[in-house]
């Protein structure tokens, strides 16, 4: 393989439901501990993309968060072009973020939505499917027994989320993940 070869990321951060800016209130360890513990069974680790949990500097994040605002079609060459955009385009305003928080946490993982050119031709045609996990998947209430997640109650499907995993699994038409084992 060559050295030049470039693999693409993704870091996601966490947003606050209400206003979709990004929050300082990290749950990147919960979330990657749901992928170990309630997702990864169900596949075989050559369809999953592992996660890896990094840290950031606030003001760094602060900048990258400009970029959503940007035109879609505006190319950045170097990060200090972000830095002389205004403050005010940045989905993470500073004024939100506690002086004693200093470093913020993200998933980093393969952009599977992107395969490199050069694999193209081993591994034909794929579908990616991306599983995020959503507050009030398990509820706990000391009342009552909920046996189904909160948004599938809300859409009126009322398999539990088991059920409906391995009905996808089952079905050989779909391929899970930017590999294909053979």
């Amino acid at each position: 393989m060559e050295d030049n070869v470039w693999i693409m990321i993704v870091w996601r951060f966490a947003k606050a439901r209400k206003s979709g800016l990004l929050t300082w209130k990290a749950k990147s360890e919960l979330v990657n501990q749901y992928m170990e513990r309630m997702v990864s069974p169900f596949f075989d680790s050559v369809y999953l993309v592992s996660p890896k949990i990094i840290e950031m500097n606030v003001e760094d994040v602060h900048q990258l968060a400009k970029i959503p605002s940007l035109p879609a079609n505006l190319k950045l060459e170097q990060f200090d072009e972000l830095l002389a955009l205004p403050s005010d385009l940045s989905f993470l305003p500073l004024a939100n973020i506690p002086r004693n928080v200093l470093r913020l946490t993200a998933l980093e993982m393969l952009d599977a939505t992107r395969i490199p050119k050069h694999l193209i031709s081993y591994i034909g045609p794929t579908i990616t499917v991306e599983i995020k996990p959503k507050q009030g998947f398990y509820q706990n209430h000391l009342s009552m027994d909920i046996p189904y997640c909160n948004n599938c109650i809300l859409q009126q499907h009322f398999l539990p989320f088991t059920m409906i995993l391995k009905g996808l699994l089952l079905a050989r038409e779909m391929r899970f993940g930017p590999f294909r084992a053979d």
